[in-house]
């Protein structure tokens, strides 16, 4: 069981240190963490802004380095990497068409659909979509969730936090703010599922 000094000791390394942590978590999986330390800042444990700046680089990072990697890719070895990124036929099909003629809208679209964002993005720098045009879309989107998430972890917090100060009582706020965590889960599942629902690909598979 932790005493005070531990727990006071615990708290300040997770302030100089877990940002760190918290970039390589992100870059795993953005949203929910986001939403996490969101909720932590509103309790103090860490600077709101850098969770916020964190979040984006998080989501930046990855998506940067799958389209530098397709973008440096050889043709010979092309398909082992298409067929590891479980890009079928028809996939490949949908986004080159959409890649020339729609780049910045395609990209989004690859953002926001779970079955596309790693390999879609592979296969953007592949196709030498300009980095300006991919930067711009993968940006926005990025901007636009990641502020969006924030605010929602940083209220959530803020909102149990009065919720104490009211009822004169902290023994709630873990479960409470467990509760809320579950909630956000499924319903970004559910958001991300109906938004994949929405852009299925219909393309034939090329002979």
């Amino acid at each position: 069981m932790l005493d005070i000094t531990s727990a006071t000791v615990l708290v300040e390394f997770l302030k100089i240190h877990g940002y760190w942590f918290l970039l390589v978590l992100m870059i795993l999986e953005g949203p929910m963490i986001t939403y996490i330390a969101s909720f932590c800042a509103a309790m103090g444990f860490f600077n709101i802004y850098l969770i916020w700046i964190i979040s984006i680089l998080g989501n930046q990072l990855p998506d940067l380095g799958y389209y530098l990697l397709g973008r440096n890719m050889r043709f010979k070895t092309i398909d082992k990497i298409l067929l590891f990124l479980r890009l079928t036929p028809k996939k490949i099909r949908w986004l080159e068409k959409h890649l020339k003629n729609h780049a910045i809208k395609t990209i989004i679209i690859i953002k926001l659909v779970p079955i596309f964002p790693g390999a879609g993005l592979f296969l953007t720098g592949f196709m030498k979509v300009p980095f300006k045009k991919f930067f711009k879309a993968s940006f926005t989107v990025d901007f636009i969730a990641c502020t969006t998430i924030t605010i929602l972890g940083f209220y959530s917090g803020i909102a149990i936090n009065e919720m104490s100060k009211i009822f004169k009582t902290t023994t709630f706020i873990i479960p409470l703010g467990i509760i809320l965590i579950v909630i956000f889960y499924f319903v970004l599942k559910i958001v991300t599922k109906k938004i994949a629902g929405n852009k299925k690909v219909n393309i034939k598979r090329p002979e």
